[in-house]
Parts: C-alpha cells; sequence; structure tokens
C-alpha cells in the first residue's frame, strides 16, 4: 500500500481529534477511499512510464548511437571485490540475484516480464569496504551494520577477488560524454492530463532534467526503490541501464553511494569476444572461475 496515500487518509475521533493509524478506526467507506487513491497512483505512473517509453522508442536508434559515442573503451580492472552470500561461493559470477526484485540500480529484474523484459547485471566494487556496504544497502551510522539491515549473517558471506576487461562501458564519473545522449531526451513531453491528474490527488511527477547535474543526480538517487517496490515499474536508472544494455555496452561505472570509490555493473548478454570476469586466485574445483562469452551462454540455463 503506498506511502502516499496511507499519510493522507487519518480517520478522526468526535472527541480528541486525530488519532494513530490502527485498522478499528477506519469505517467501510475509508479503505474504499484508499484503494481507490491507490488505484489512481499506480495508473499515473504506468501511464507516464508508458508516455516515455513511447518517446524513448520512438528515437530508438539515436538514443543508443549517442551511448555508443558516449562510451569509453577498453575498460580493465584489477584486484577489485564480489561479495555473494554463503550458499552462492561456488557461483560467485552468476548474476542470477540482480533478477530478483527489485533488482539492481542498472539492471531490471523480473517483476513484470510480459510487459518489460528483464536483463541481469553483475555488480562490483573497487574494494571490500565497498562490496561490503553495497550488498548490505544500509546505513552504518546507527547501533546496526549494513549486514545487519540485509538480514545477512557477517559469517555467512563470500567475497573474492575479481579482474577482468571490458570493450566498452558507460563511465558516470565522466558525465560529459553524455551530452548528446541528455540532448536527445530532455525535451519528452510529460502528459497534461497525467499532469492534472497528480494535481488532484496531490502528488509530484517528476520534473524535466534541466542539465547533465540533474540527469546524474536521478541515476545515483539512494532512494531508486521506491519505483520498483512501490509501483512495479523500473526507476530511472533501471530504464538507463536498459538504454546502456540495448545498446550492446558491456557495463557501467558508477561511484558507490557509501563510499564514493567505483563500483561496475556488467551485463553477460553483451560481452564481446575478448571480454571478461574472473577471479582472482584459487578458487575451489567446482567453482566457475571465468564469465565470458562462452561460459555466459552455459550460465544463462542456472537463471
Amino acid at each position: 500500500m503506498s506511502d502516499l496515500v496511507s499519510e493522507k487518509i487519518v480517520p478522526l475521533h468526535p472527541k480528541n481529534g486525530p488519532l494513530p493509524l490502527d485498522l478499528d478506526y477506519f469505517s467501510l467507506h475509508d479503505l474504499n477511499q484508499w484503494e481507490a487513491q491507490t488505484e489512481r497512483i499506480l495508473r499515473i505512473h504506468w501511464d507516464l512510464y508508458s508516455a516515455l517509453a513511447y518517446e524513448r522508442g520512438k528515437i530508438a536508434g539515436q538514443l543508443q548511437a549517442a551511448l555508443r559515442e558516449a562510451a569509453i573503451q577498453p575498460f580493465e580492472f584489477q584486484g577489485w571485490q564480489r561479495q555473494v552470500r554463503y550458499k552462492f561461493t561456488l557461483m560467485p559470477l552468476s548474476p542470477k540475484g540482480s533478477l530478483l526484485e527489485p533488482g539492481g540500480r542498472f539492471n531490471i529484474p523480473q517483476i513484470n516480464p510480459t510487459q518489460i523484459p528483464a536483463f541481469p547485471a553483475l555488480y562490483l566494487a573497487e574494494d571490500k569496504e565497498t562490496t561490503l556496504q553495497e550488498m548490505g544497502q544500509g546505513s552504518v551510522n546507527g547501533p546496526l551494520s549494513s549486514l545487519d539491515l540485509a538480514l545477512i549473517q557477517k559469517d555467512s558471506i563470500t567475497i573474492v577477488g575479481v579482474q577482468g576487461a571490458l570493450g566498452s562501458v558507460i563511465d558516470l564519473q565522466q558525465p560529459k560524454r553524455l551530452k548528446p545522449f541528455f540532448d536527445l531526451i530532455r525535451d519528452f513531453p510529460l502528459p497534461e492530463i497525467l499532469q492534472h491528474e497528480a494535481e488532484s490527488l496531490g502528488i509530484p511527477l517528476p520534473t524535466p532534467l534541466k542539465n547533465l547535474k540533474t540527469l546524474l543526480k536521478s541515476l545515483l538517487d539512494p532512494k531508486w526503490r521506491k519505483m520498483p517496490m512501490q509501483f512495479d515499474i523500473p526507476a530511472p536508472c533501471q530504464i538507463f541501464g536498459q538504454l546502456v544494455f540495448s545498446a550492446g555496452i558491456e557495463g557501467i561505472i558508477y561511484p558507490s553511494k557509501f563510499t564514493g570509490r567505483k563500483c561496475l555493473a556488467v551485463y553477460p548478454h553483451n560481452l564481446g569476444d575478448r571480454s571478461f570476469v574472473a577471479i582472482e586466485g584459487e578458487p575451489p574445483v567446482e567453482a566457475l572461475e571465468r564469465l565470458d562469452s562462452l561460459t555466459w551462454k552455459l550460465m544463462q540455463a542456472t537463471l
């Protein structure tokens, strides 16, 4: 149930004023109104997603060309880190987890396969501290660690060193390279009927992107999970990942929201003949130690 709605409907006691949220005080009318508003909010977000998807579709070729032009190539890395839960120790290079809701920042999970095709990504980090925090996805300022918040036992994780080489990547730490791409999407119109509907419900719609800074802010939004979790539609960063993926680019470099160090989302579908991600050191005998275009074809059967 949407938080946007739940904050608006607080039943009143005739003598004592507002009461805490408690189902005992909801009338049938309240619940029907709540459900109706929820449906309207969901419909607005879906209609907006569909409208912008239509605009992107009209210039899909131009968007892909602009992204390929923005990509840097090649990109090689060593001494990076990959973390998985202990039970996946023998498959540390599998991107299967990214297909579970809500997915990762730059891939789309299996939230609605018939309307929004899913695609996986393999997520890596530049150092151990970053991969630990990215796995937990929680603040470490309070009494609970990021692993506590993720319900992960500290002794039940596997961290492996990885190295690799990719043929092309988008580097969000070089946002100026995205200027031609930004120029193509900056003037996408928002349907007026959706704006009026949103105003009647008192909810905000996304504001038009003004410059590269606002584009980058949208892609690196720390609360990006709100869209897939509440509305079952991809977040802006996931839509960007979809565009990069469809352009045949092999990955996206981006700064961690926790440490500022580099993270990397790799698209196994797009790996070229010379591209790979491999475990550093000596892995268990049964472990798949290298992800490339050939091993990926075998791995897909396990997803």
